[in-house]
C-alpha cells in the first residue's frame, strides 16, 4: 500500500520509476497504469458530455466565419481595439450563463439600442441567427422608454435635452426645429395604463383640443412629429408629436409657439429657422426633378450634345430646379472638389454668388414663366392658364424660401459660423426617423407609435 501512495505523489513520474528500484516494481507499474486508465475515462466522459452539450445549445457556423472567428477570439488585434476585446468578453460571459439568468453591461444595451435603431429587420436576423447573444427587443423597449410616451411636449423628454443644453456653448446653441406628418390608422385603441381611449385628435393640452375642436370627437388620420437639428452639432432630437386631421394654420402655431417657447426660455437655444413643407408642393417638386435628372431617358431627346428645340423648355426647367436644389443640399465640405459643382460647396462668405442667382436668375426666371402664361395667345380660361405653370402654393413658397434660405446663412455666418451648410434645413433626417417607424410596422395606430417612440436619434 505504500508504494501504491507513491505513484499518487503530485512530484511522481516515469523518470522517478527508472531510478528507483524496488522489489516489487511491477505491481507499482500495474497502479500507475490503472491511475492512467482512471484518468482517461475520467476525460472521455468530459469530452462526451461537452459534445452532448454542443449538439444541444451549439450553433452550426460556416467554415470560413470560424476561422474568423478563432483569429478574432485568438487575441491577436484585442488589444488595439478596446471595445472589440469587452465585446468579447461579454459574449464569452454570455455563452456559459443560462438562457433566462443572462445580465447585459450597459455598454451591450447601448450597442443594441444603437443597432436596432438604424435598422430593426437587420437586428432581428443578427440575434435570430445566434452569430451574437443580444437583448430581446422587448428589453430594449424597456430602456429606451424610460418614461411613457404622449402627445404634446413631455417633461421627462424636455429634461433629456437640458443634459444637453448645459454643455452646449456659443454657436453651438443654434439649431433648426423640422416638422412633418405621418400617416396612421384610424382606430379606437384602449390604453391599459392611463386607462384611456385614444385615437382621436390630440394636441398635447386639453384646452387647447377644446378650443381648436370644441365639443367634437375628431378620429386622428396623422401624426405630426417636431424634431430639433443642431446647426454645427450632431444633435438631432425628436422634441414633440401630436396626432392631427387636416391640422390648420392656426392649430400649428399653437403647437409651434410652445416649442419655440420650451427653446428659447427653458433649455436657451437658439432657433434660427423654421422647416415645414409638408403643406406645399416644392418638396415634391425637388426630389421628382433631382430624380428624374440622371434618368437615361432624358437622352433620347439631346442629339449631338444638344437640346431638341421642343424640348427646350422642359430642359431647362429640370437644370434650374437642379441647380436650385444643389444650393439647398450643400452637406458635405469636399464634395463639390471631386464632383466639380460649384452650387454644392459650402456657403463661406455673406456676399456669395449663388445668392445672387437664386434671387435674379433662378426668381426672374419663375416670374417671366408665370407671366408668359398669363399673356399667351389663344383663347384658354384662368384654369387652363394655371395648368401651364406651377400652383401659386408652389411659387410661394419658393420664394419664402430662397428668402430665408439666403438670410438664414447671411445671419449664421456673421454670428461667427466658419461654414454654412444648408442640408441642415432640409427634413431628410425626419423623413428617415419616419422610415424607421414604417420598418417596425408600416401604418402603425397611435399605441403602436407611443411604443416605437425614440426621442434621440442616432
Amino acid at each position: 500500500m505504500k508504494k501504491v501512495s507513491l505513484v499518487t505523489d503530485p512530484t511522481w513520474d516515469d523518470k522517478f520509476l527508472l531510478r528507483v528500484k524496488l522489489p516489487c516494481q511491477a505491481v507499482v507499474w500495474t497502479s500507475y497504469e490503472q491511475l492512467l486508465r482512471l484518468q482517461c475515462k475520467q476525460l472521455d466522459d468530459r469530452v462526451k458530455e461537452l459534445e452532448t452539450r454542443m449538439k444541444k445549445d451549439g450553433v452550426s457556423i460556416c467554415e470560413t466565419l470560424e476561422k474568423d472567428i478563432l483569429k478574432i477570439m485568438g487575441g491577436q488585434n484585442l488589444e488595439a481595439t478596446p471595445h472589440m476585446k469587452f465585446f468579447w468578453q461579454q459574449q464569452m460571459e454570455l455563452l456559459q450563463t443560462e438562457k433566462m439568468a443572462g445580465r447585459y453591461h450597459p455598454q451591450i444595451i447601448l450597442f443594441a439600442l444603437s443597432l436596432h435603431g438604424k435598422s430593426p429587420a437587420a437586428y432581428r436576423e443578427l440575434r435570430d441567427s445566434g452569430a451574437l447573444i443580444l437583448p430581446s427587443e422587448r428589453v430594449l423597449r424597456d430602456y429606451k422608454n424610460y418614461s411613457k410616451p404622449k402627445a404634446g411636449l413631455n417633461r421627462d423628454n424636455i429634461e433629456s435635452l437640458q443634459e444637453k443644453a448645459s454643455s452646449a456653448a456659443g454657436i453651438q446653441r443654434y439649431v433648426v426645429p423640422v416638422m412633418d406628418e405621418m400617416k396612421i390608422q384610424s382606430n379606437l385603441v384602449f390604453d391599459k395604463y392611463p386607462g384611456d381611449l385614444i385615437g382621436f385628435v390630440d394636441l398635447g393640452d386639453p384646452m387647447t383640443n377644446y378650443a381648436c375642436l370644441g365639443d367634437e370627437d375628431v378620429m386622428a388620420t396623422h401624426a405630426l412629429a417636431f424634431l430639433v437639428k443642431g446647426m454645427c452639432t450632431d444633435m438631432k432630437h425628436v422634441i414633440a408629436y401630436y396626432f392631427t386631421e387636416n391640422v390648420t394654420s392656426y392649430q400649428l402655431m399653437s403647437m409651434f409657439c410652445k416649442i419655440v417657447g420650451v427653446f428659447e426660455v427653458s433649455l436657451n437655444f437658439w432657433i434660427i429657422t423654421a422647416v415645414n413643407v409638408s403643406d406645399l408642393e416644392s418638396d415634391v417638386v425637388f426630389k421628382l426633378n433631382e430624380s428624374q435628372a440622371g434618368n437615361p431617358s432624358f437622352k433620347s431627346i439631346c442629339v449631338g450634345g444638344e437640346w431638341k428645340e421642343e424640348v427646350l423648355g422642359t430642359a431647362q426647367f429640370c437644370r434650374m430646379m437642379n441647380d436650385f436644389f444643389d444650393c439647398t443640399n450643400v452637406r458635405s465640405l469636399t464634395e463639390h472638389v471631386w464632383r466639380i459643382n460649384y452650387f454644392i460647396k459650402p456657403y463661406t462668405a455673406q456676399d456669395n454668388e449663388r445668392f445672387v442667382w437664386m434671387k435674379t436668375v433662378f426668381l426672374q426666371y419663375l416670374e417671366n414663366w408665370r407671366q408668359s402664361t398669363m399673356t399667351r395667345d389663344g383663347v384658354c380660361s384662368t384654369d387652363d392658364r394655371g395648368k401651364m405653370f406651377l400652383s401659386i402654393q408652389t411659387y410661394k413658397g419658393l420664394k419664402i424660401s430662397i428668402h430665408a434660405h439666403i438670410e438664414a446663412i447671411r445671419f449664421l455666418l456673421a454670428e461667427g459660423f466658419q461654414y454654412v451648410l444648408s442640408e441642415r434645413f432640409m427634413l431628410d433626417v425626419l423623413e428617415d426617423y419616419f422610415g424607421h417607424q414604417r420598418q417596425k410596422v408600416d401604418v402603425p395606430t397611435i399605441q403602436q407609435l407611443n411604443s416605437l417612440v425614440i426621442t434621440t436619434l442616432p
